[in-house]
């Protein structure tokens, strides 16, 4: 018994030591050439997207009001989605604020299961970053706008490139899952256990409108293994060293009513701590979070059933001030 109770021992120490050492997860971006102007940016990215098979309504998109406006907003979309998860609500605010925007599509995306399994997180990082950098020619102030694990890469950026966003507008980010057996696969050994028992993962939609093919904007199927991106993200981002960098003002959107009408996804007690900890836990004046009580997850997009004047109200307010 002695005998059995030491051999488990070691091989529960074995585990731990393998998911720390595959879990420190570091990540520096490199600053490489970008082009010259946002057009000649635009057109290599939508060139990119069409050499990759990109589905259609899944490449970049440019809403243009001007060569520069008051403010340019930045859409980052989520883990396996689209523009698609947030162009109805940022559409219709851009045309009124007549703000330039720019969606970006993040690699893997939009085109194929096997492209999304291969795609690594600095691969995200940097492609976000880029845009970043790049959509700061469209207007006098940036506001990064994203939406689950877009959020997740908005903080990052917000606290490790602070010369880059004006503000940050984070829809449900992704900090941890809301259901503890998902953020149990953060122990890697687990996640490759999963790996070994399951193939695909199936995403069901809760609004699904039958003049919309909402599956033309997420990936209705898709491996297992790819979530190994997303993971890696949160490692490198989701943290509280991360949290106390974030200075800019920052606009929280989030589902919850009560404990059981909240965002089943990305868990919303770890958004609220997150919150509380940007900037050393002093919040920039301007900043704000905002609950709505009809929705899901998904916040912004005509696909997913939401209070969507309530979070256009709110982001509209919290544009007008951070354009003052």
């Amino acid at each position: 018994m002695k005998k059995v109770l030491f051999i488990t021992g070691i091989v529960i120490i074995a585990l731990i030591a393998v998911d720390l050492y595959q879990s420190h997860i570091t990540y520096t971006y490199s600053q490489k050439k970008l082009p010259a102007t946002f057009d000649e940016y635009y057109q290599l990215k939508l060139q990119e997207s069409k050499a990759k098979g990109t589905r259609p309504h899944n490449e970049e998109k440019l809403l243009k009001f001007a060569d520069k406006t008051k403010i340019a907003m930045l859409y980052i979309h989520g883990y396996g989605a689209s523009r698609g998860e947030g162009e109805f609500v940022i559409d219709t605010i851009a045309k009124k604020l007549k703000y330039n925007t720019y969606y970006l599509r993040l690699p893997g995306h939009g085109t194929n299961m096997d492209d999304h399994k291969n795609t690594e997180y600095y691969q995200l990082l940097d492609t976000a970053i880029e845009a970043a950098y790049m959509s700061k020619m469209l207007g006098e102030k940036l506001v990064i706008i994203g939406t689950s694990m877009g959020g997740t890469i908005a903080t990052y950026i917000a606290a490790e490139h602070p010369d880059i966003p004006d503000a940050v507008i984070l829809v449900s980010p992704f900090y941890r899952f809301a259901n503890p057996v998902g953020n149990a696969l953060f122990f890697r050994p687990f996640f490759k256990t999963v790996l070994l028992f399951t193939t695909y993962r199936e995403r069901h939609d809760p609004y699904d409108d039958p003049n919309d093919n909402w599956t033309m904007y997420w990936y209705a199927k898709n491996y297992w293994a790819s979530l190994h991106s997303l993971l890696d993200i949160a490692d490198v981002a989701a943290h509280d060293d991360i949290y106390s960098k974030v200075s800019c003002p920052v606009l929280l959107l989030y589902y919850y009513k009560d404990e059981q009408h909240q965002d089943g996804s990305a868990k919303v007690d770890t958004m609220l701590d997150a919150y509380n900890k940007f900037n050393n836990s002093t919040p920039n004046p301007l900043s704000r979070k905002v609950a709505t009580e009809n929705g899901d997850h998904v916040l912004l997009s005509k696909y997913v059933k939401s209070d969507w004047g309530k979070a256009e109200k709110a982001i509209t307010a919290f544009l007008n001030d951070i354009a003052q």
